[in-house]
């Protein structure tokens, strides 16, 4: 079973990027340009095992986007990686706004994909490298 995440960030390059590297990598990708439209695929019945979210976005942001989930089970039981530019501390993060990870702009693809394996609910089969 091939999961899926959901990469909510409003730079269209970044989400492009992440879908491919997800795709190669044996996850489904699910590329949204902002919180709200994350929230109406969740609200809306969509699956996901994982969120990759940006924070700084204009209109609903991610941090509103990780408010609505603290008030929601049904949101609280999708993992969710921060994404950010901005200096952060991931323990404030993590503890503050119920998130399993934080990382900083710009992504190391090692680390990027350390952390979507640790944070989906199983893993894919291992992908040979040098497929991203």
């Amino acid at each position: 079973m091939t999961q899926t995440v959901l990469i909510v960030d409003d730079d269209p390059h970044i989400r492009a990027w992440l879908g491919e590297f997800l795709r190669a990598s044996g996850y489904a990708a699910v590329p949204l340009a902002d919180a709200r439209d994350a929230l109406a695929y969740l609200r809306g019945g969509g699956s996901a095992d994982l969120m990759l979210l940006d924070i700084c976005m204009p209109g609903t942001s991610g941090w509103q986007l990780l408010l609505h989930r603290l008030d929601d089970p049904a949101l609280r039981a999708v993992p969710v990686v921060i994404m950010t530019a901005r200096p952060t501390d991931p323990g404030w993060a993590v503890v503050n706004f119920h998130a399993d990870a934080l990382l900083h702009k710009p992504l190391d693809v090692e680390s990027l994909l350390a952390t979507v394996r640790r944070c989906c609910r199983t893993l894919p089969p291992d992908t040979p490298s040098g497929q991203v």
